[in-house]
């Protein structure tokens, strides 16, 4: 059975990584894409790391 959660291993120091998505529209994504993108902005809310309200993407 899969665990819907992820996995973080901790390691040492700051590590940042950009990650660029590119669409014609957040309303056209695949089911897929929206989901990761979902799933991405309430991780980084949860970590207070989201620097502008996911809602305005999300309705």
């Amino acid at each position: 059975m899969h665990n819907r959660s992820p996995c973080f291993i901790g390691i040492e120091g700051e590590h940042y990584r950009t990650i660029g998505i590119a669409a014609t529209s957040f309303f056209h994504l695949s089911p897929a894409a929206k989901m990761f993108i979902r799933c991405l902005f309430q991780w980084l809310t949860e970590q207070a790391l989201l620097d502008f309200p996911a809602e305005r993407y999300f309705r």
